[in-house]
């Protein structure tokens, strides 16, 4: 009796996490996209959130507050480009996921969850030790001198010892979503954001550990979700399941990853570049409270841009899966625009006085108006807008056509 039991409740679970899949060709296009859209938003937001409150608390820092932004500000070219390496990874072996459980590839699909985990792993070590090698060169690339130099040295030596983490709270989230599970995928983007905002207050402010504090609650509240990512393939009901098989390295699996994760890839490194020209420019010109407001204000952009990428995020495992059933008929592409966003920041733009006064230093006050005022007449341009709302759906689209194709 008690193993025709067993027998019943592993058939049931088997069944249930079969059916979060199939529902990817079943269901209505609106409610999957709503199902998986809105916790891939709300959880964007709060992490664009997050950013606006860190950047509070370091600007609020005594004796630092710009000099703290400044710092942050002329390291994000590194930190862009590990997100870019962790975009690889996540968006493709997701993308890849996706057409493979389409096709009723299931071994395939894990495979490339698998594959994922071991290449994240890889990358971050590697990562971690060309940085320690060589940081006195990539310290005078970013042009990290002057008196941030030493805020900006404790804040990026602290965040790429976490780099395992940092690339993994980013890579789980995207892989247990294209797993049929995008409240979890919600959930484990959550409890980090919240928890780092709890512990900054705790660190900077509660132990005085000033910027350190700051990267040091990060790296605490990644390796907190990258703990959860593992717990949900260890204890949880995932489609997919990880094993020593699964993550041998293979180069089939490799190539398609590598395929649909580029363009996210390289759109994150073009991000980079840009970054550190404009660091070059605005302390050229402006010095160094210039790179501080500028840090300020990315931070308030970020979040009205979460709605766009949310969409697009939960649009991804749906279109990928259909598109390897063939089920074209179920969707039909066509420009959007993200104006709403926009005329969200319109108040943000008028009283950008005083969100430069409550992200910290009065000294940051008239750069940050006139640059936000700039920042904000080019995103309100509606070529620019029309093209970041179509970004994430035209980049999904051809990505999973030409692999579907090519394979």
């Amino acid at each position: 009796i008690n193993g025709s039991n067993e027998n019943k409740y592993l058939c049931s679970d088997k069944e249930a996490t079969m059916d979060k899949i199939n529902d990817l060709e079943q269901k209505p296009v609106g409610k999957l996209l709503a199902q998986y859209s809105i916790p891939a938003t709300l959880s964007l937001i709060v992490s664009a959130l997050y950013q606006m409150v860190d950047r509070i608390y370091i600007g609020h820092i005594p004796e630092v507050g710009v000099l703290g932004l400044t710092g942050v500000g002329l390291t994000a070219p590194v930190t862009t480009i590990v997100m870019a390496l962790s975009a690889l990874f996540a968006f493709g072996a997701a993308s890849t996921i996706s057409i493979r459980l389409g096709e009723g590839k299931k071994e395939d699909a894990e495979r490339a969850a698998g594959n994922a985990v071991t290449y994240v792993l890889i990358t971050s070590v590697v990562i971690t030790a060309i940085y320690f090698l060589l940081r006195p060169q990539i310290f005078e690339v970013l042009k990290i001198t002057g008196q941030s130099a030493p805020y900006a040295s404790e804040y990026i030596n602290t965040i790429i010892i976490g780099t395992v983490f940092s690339m993994f709270s980013f890579t789980f989230p995207i892989i247990i979503r294209s797993d049929g599970s995008p409240t979890f995928s919600m959930v484990i983007t959550l409890v980090g954001c919240v928890l780092n905002i709890i512990l900054d207050a705790v660190f900077i402010f509660g132990l005085g550990m000033g910027i350190r504090g700051a990267a040091v609650a990060t790296v605490i509240s990644q390796a907190t979700s990258t703990a959860l990512g593992l717990l949900y393939f260890w204890k949880g009901k995932p489609t997919l399941h990880l094993s020593r098989k699964t993550m041998r390295p293979s180069v089939h699996t490799l190539k398609s990853i590598l395929k649909i994760g580029s363009v996210p890839c390289v759109n994150q490194l073009s991000v980079s570049v840009a970054q550190l020209i404009g660091n070059y420019a605005l302390v050229q010109y402006g010095g160094e409270v210039y790179v501080g407001s500028m840090t300020a204000i990315r931070s308030v952009f970020q979040l009205f841009m979460m709605g766009v990428y949310g969409l697009g995020q939960g649009f991804q495992p749906i279109v990928g899966y259909n598109f390897a059933k063939k089920k074209f008929i179920r969707f039909d592409y066509r420009g959007t625009s993200s104006q709403p966003s926009v005329s969200q920041m319109q108040p943000v733009k008028n009283n950008s006085n005083i969100m430069s006064q409550t992200i910290g230093n009065p000294e940051l006050n008239p750069s940050f108006s006139h640059r936000f005022r700039l920042f904000y007449s080019t995103f309100n341009d509606k070529r620019f807008s029309s093209f970041s709302a179509g970004l994430n759906f035209n980049a999904t689209k051809d990505a999973l056509v030409t692999n579907t194709i090519y394979d």
